[in-house]
This record gives C-alpha cells, structure tokens and sequence, in this order.
C-alpha cells in the first residue's frame, strides 16, 4: 500500500532565532548545501538525487527557482525516515510527540519557512514524486517558491521517504 502525509508549516522562526543567535549556536556558514545526499546506502543516495532531479524540473516548469541540496536538511531527514521504518509508523509527529519544527530547532537549522513531505510504499524516485504531485499539500510543499533548499532520504523496510523544505 502507498500512503502519503504532507504538511506545510510556514513556522516563523525569529525568536527562536535570537535566543540560538544570542547563544552563539546559530551559525549561517555551516548551512550544509553542498553534496548530493548521505544515505546509508548508495541505492538511496541515488534516489534521493533522482527525486531532487525531479522536483527540480517540476520547479523549473513552474518559473520557480529549482531546490538546494541541503545535506543539514537531509540528514533530519534521514533520522526520520529511519525512526518511521524502524517503528512501522507514518505521521508528522514521532512517537514522542516531536513534529518537525522541533527536529529542526534540535538540529540547529535556521530557517522562515519550512515544510514536510513523507510516503511509504514508493520504491521509485519517479513514483514517490509523482504521488507527491497528484496530492494538494504535497503538490504545494514541491512547488512553494519561498523554500530554497531541501534534504531528502529514505529508509526500509517499506521504503519511507521524507523531504523537508526550508527557506530562505
């Protein structure tokens, strides 16, 4: 079965912003946009860039400037997918009760916008995608001009996909 759950929290960040800033732990240069992804195996590292690829060319088609590669974003990503493999769940919040404006404050990510796209059940990048796109909230997540950047990964059993957006 493939099932999709998408959310798109337009979360200002700006307190929590000046508090990490004030506390020296915020710090811009080490945003993370870079290389293609880390996953634990080649396969997911090369479908994950093949659905950036993807998005990209849905952006692009859309005159929306195309998505950064953030590895920071990935590696939340990562973390996720690992835990909704792992614990056989798919939603926005873990089972501790944490969503993800609070895996990207314990992550330390700044950001203004930031959204969340997550499946299972996909074993393609074209499939993962094109669900995505067929599905309102998914569909505006990948297509939102304020997100500049994303990380995406995807762990099995299952094949549980997460995307998160950020921006700027």
């Amino acid at each position: 079965m493939v099932r999709l759950f998408g959310t798109k929290a337009n979360i200002v960040f700006l307190l929590a912003l000046a508090l990490a800033t004030a506390a020296g732990c915020a710090d811009s240069s080490s945003s993370g946009k870079n290389a293609p992804p880390t996953a634990n195996s080649a396969d997911e590292q090369t479908l994950a860039t093949a659905a950036l690829r993807i998005i990209n060319r849905e952006r692009e088609a859309g005159l929306i400037r195309p998505l950064e590669w953030d590895d920071t974003l990935a590696g939340v990503a990562r973390e996720y997918a690992m835990s909704m493999a792992n614990n056989n769940f798919l939603k926005r919040f873990d089972e501790t009760g944490r969503g993800l404006a609070q895996r990207l404050v314990d992550a330390q990510i700044v950001y203004i916008y930031a959204g969340e796209n997550v499946a299972c059940g996909f074993t393609s990048a074209e499939e993962v995608v094109n669900g995505w796109m067929k599905s309102n909230e998914h569909c505006k997540n990948i297509l939102c001009p304020e997100y500049s950047r994303t990380g995406i990964a995807l762990a099995g059993p299952g094949q549980y996909w997460v995307q998160i957006f950020a921006g700027p």
